[in-house]
């Protein structure tokens, strides 16, 4: 930089042409930051970006730029309120956002008729909402959080709505510290198309005292196109209140989620519900796996609720495949339910649920009707028989069978390589010589695995 400012003083920044770059430099720190910009010569293929450089002084492992908002509203804000510009794109990385511990502050506010919105390789702590996109029918359309770590902020990580809406490889930690039920790590609300959330990690989000009880990932209000893959949700210690994926009414108003698919994902040591969807007609739960290896008694994977608001979808056609529950050692848990008001149409299959030797009173599936059910079969569900039980109304898998259930299913031990722990990074892989190998549903398991393998012969579980 041949002559660097010190600030943004001077500048109009509504008025700047597309492709403005303002860089930061390294080693540099802000103090009572606050930015906001409405511009309207922006574009999706020319934004406004906001970087670092190296300065003379600095070198490139110097820190990345430190804002710190300091007591005001908001480090950044994108669009105004009812301006009515449709203006983006806008990009931020390399930088620190800290809120300092201020209340009531955000990191990023976006806002109203925003599109193309960037933000990658930044840190965001220590406000009451790290971002917060919300506003008109266009609100964050294409916005992207890529290699974002969002951290240790009052409330949520994210909050909001948008339109084509990426958050992919990006780490969630120590959010929501005061443990509300009502904040999450990432909270979708309101209206949205389009949304990935992809190979992120939540780390001990809404916890007290090294015990999580409240969300990491909820979706609430209307959505259509929803995936939910790759992440890792994962806690110390966990009371019933917490949850893992969360995708559910919460509203007084008609609420909906369209065209879901959660698959690919690792949920451990959650408390209350690992995954529990309502309200999803269709969605499509595979390859995820769930393990508890705390007292804490959990639900894996639930289907429906009996009082599903007026004006709600309806759930049905929902597809449980390919996923493998571990519970080691606690005492009356489920691992798949289908409660009244699932629906009809729905298939589980495939599905490899192991109880470790220390739990009790526990079951591996709760299950309406047979005939809301296209399939329901190649299940293996071990310690049926003794305790746990294959389910609340059949107490083991022979029972199940004259039930109409499971006709292909087995009790017998899966035999991992050694059972889901810390100690071996959570790792699922069952011995060459286990039953579940080759023994899932012929046509209705899933085309690849846990890990993106393409199954040659449908086995049974999440990794095989």
């Amino acid at each position: 930089m041949a002559a660097p400012k010190r600030d943004l003083t001077g500048f109009n920044l509504q008025a700047l042409p597309a492709g403005t770059q303002l860089l930061f430099a390294r080693g540099g720190v802000w103090t009572q930051f606050n930015f906001q910009v409405s511009n309207p010569n922006v574009t999706l293929a020319s934004p406004m970006v906001f970087d670092a450089y190296v300065p003379s002084w600095g070198t490139a492992n110097s820190p990345v730029p430190w804002v710190k908002a300091g007591g005001t509203f908001y480090a950044f804000q994108f669009g105004t309120y009812n301006d009515g510009i449709l203006d983006g794109g806008y990009t931020v990385r390399n930088f620190k956002v800290d809120g300092l511990n201020a209340t009531d502050s955000w990191g990023f506010y976006l806002r109203e008729d925003l599109r193309g919105v960037l933000i990658e390789n930044v840190e965001i702590t220590g406000f009451h909402l790290g971002v917060h996109s919300t506003g008109g029918g266009n609100v964050g359309t294409s916005l992207t959080l890529r290699n974002v770590n969002i951290h240790h902020n009052m409330g949520m990580g994210f909050l909001g709505e948008a339109v084509q809406l990426l958050i992919e490889d990006s780490t969630f930690t120590g959010n929501n510290f005061s443990g509300s039920i009502f904040n999450h790590a990432i909270y979708l609300g309101g209206h949205g198309r389009n949304a990935t959330i992809r190979n992120n990690t939540f780390l001990n989000n809404s916890t007290v005292n090294g015990v999580c009880r409240g969300g990491n990932l909820t979706v609430h209000g209307q959505w259509d196109g929803l995936l939910i893959e790759g992440n890792t949700i994962q806690q110390d210690e966990s009371v019933s209140g917490c949850w893992g994926v969360s995708v559910n009414p919460g509203y007084d108003t008609a609420e909906y989620f369209r065209n879901v698919v959660i698959r690919n994902n690792r949920v451990i040591n959650l408390g209350g519900c690992a995954m529990c969807i309502t309200s999803a007609p269709g969605v499509v739960v595979e390859n995820n796996l769930i393990v508890n290896t705390r007292a804490t008694s959990q639900s894996g994977i639930i289907i429906g609720a009996p009082n599903v608001g007026s004006g709600d979808d309806a759930s049905g056609g929902s597809i449980v495949r390919n996923n493998t529950i571990y519970f080691a050692g606690n005492a009356g848990s489920l691992a798949i339910g289908f409660v009244n008001g699932s629906g009809a149409n729905n298939q589980v299959v495939s599905n490899l649920i192991a109880f470790g030797p220390g739990t009790s009173n526990g079951s591996c599936f709760l299950n309406t009707g047979l005939a809301n059910f296209t399939a329901f079969d190649n299940n293996l569900c071990h310690n049926v028989g003794s305790n746990p039980t294959w389910s609340g109304s059949f107490a083991t898998l022979a029972a199940a069978r004259i039930g109409g259930f499971d006709a292909a299913g087995m009790a017998a031990d899966p035999q991992f390589v050694s059972a889901p722990s810390a100690a071996n990074s959570w790792n699922d892989a069952i011995q060459t010589g286990s039953p579940a190998r080759g023994a899932g549903h012929a046509t209705r398991s899933s085309a690849t695995d846990r890990l993106g393998v393409a199954r040659t012969t449908p086995s049974i579980g999440s990794r095989q």
